[in-house]
């Protein structure tokens, strides 16, 4: 969708530079006009035209407030210099986009997005990896994740989380494989190497939250968390010097990582980071993939 806002923009700029009254941004707002397409309508007639007369057919076809809304889209890309830059048009006019799409504006300004997870310019799918890294007593613990993330404001608001300023993403599926090594204590040593894959698992303790409206330098605020532990009933496996030889126990393996209270900031695609929590270490390399 942002290709059909650049696009469709671009396209109505252009149409705009005549001689015939306009508004500001160039689009005629004659309430008059009795068409029936709505402000994401508008733009997606306008993305195929290849000329100004077929963007003046979508503009004629267009409803009152679509024109409205548009306008405003035009107005704020205009007045921000975007240019080209699609990343431009969803920072700096988010919540035009966002009004355009089908975002509800409450008090406040803050627009909240529809549940089936569109309604403003942040991404809908975000994938990448995870660790969850300890090294302690003379025994490493390593956890490495793939995790798809999914935007859901319906699974944040069943949660209790705030839609209203958040947009939530829970994880869609996450495998991880765990792996521990060491010799505490310097008489027996330990290893063991699993992994385990959970598809939809509790949003409440599995998600990704990103702030909806950026800072003045255009980056978001987010909050991570996976919470996951499985008890693998032979996988830890202990080799000790005789008479004890070699045998087998639980490992409980885990993939927990958060964010902490740090809020770390992202550029609403990116979110890269770590933090360290005493020998513990978290860390975390997601990219927006739609």
């Amino acid at each position: 969708m942002r290709k059909t806002v650049l696009v469709a923009c671009f396209v109505l700029i252009a149409a705009c530079r005549e001689e015939d009254p306009v508004s500001d941004a160039g689009v005629v707002p004659d309430a008059s006009i009795g068409g029936s397409l709505d402000c994401a309508g508008l733009l997606g007639c306008a993305a195929e035209c290849a000329d100004e007369p077929c963007a003046d057919g979508c503009v004629a076809r267009a409803t009152p407030d679509a024109i409205t809304r548009v306008s405003a889209l035009i107005d704020c890309v205009e007045r921000e210099g975007c240019g080209e830059d699609d990343a431009c048009i969803e920072a700096r006019c988010g919540s035009e986009v966002a009004s355009c799409l089908g975002g509800e504006q409450p008090d406040g300004g803050v627009i909240v997005a529809p549940h089936d997870g569109g309604g403003d310019a942040l991404p809908s799918r975000i994938e990448g990896t995870t660790r969850d890294f300890t090294e302690s007593s003379g025994l490493t613990l390593d956890s490495n994740a793939t995790v798809v993330f999914v935007r859901d404001d319906a699974a944040g608001e069943a949660a209790g989380f705030p839609i209203a300023s958040v947009a939530f993403y829970r994880v869609e599926r996450i495998e991880y494989r765990a792996t521990a090594t060491g010799t505490p204590g310097g008489v027996c040593s330990l290893s063991a190497d699993e992994t385990e894959s959970f598809v939809a698992p509790d949003p409440f303790e599995n998600n990704l939250m990103i702030e909806r409206t950026p800072g003045a330098d255009g980056l978001y605020h987010y909050e991570l968390s996976t919470s996951l532990s499985v008890h693998h009933p032979n996988g830890m496996v202990t080799v000790c010097p005789p008479p004890a030889g070699t045998s087998t126990g639980i490992f409980n393996a885990e993939h927990n990582v958060s964010s902490g209270t740090s809020m770390p900031r992202g550029d609403a695609r990116t979110f890269v980071g770590s933090t360290t929590l005493s020998a513990r270490m978290w860390s975390w390399d997601l990219r927006a993939t739609e």
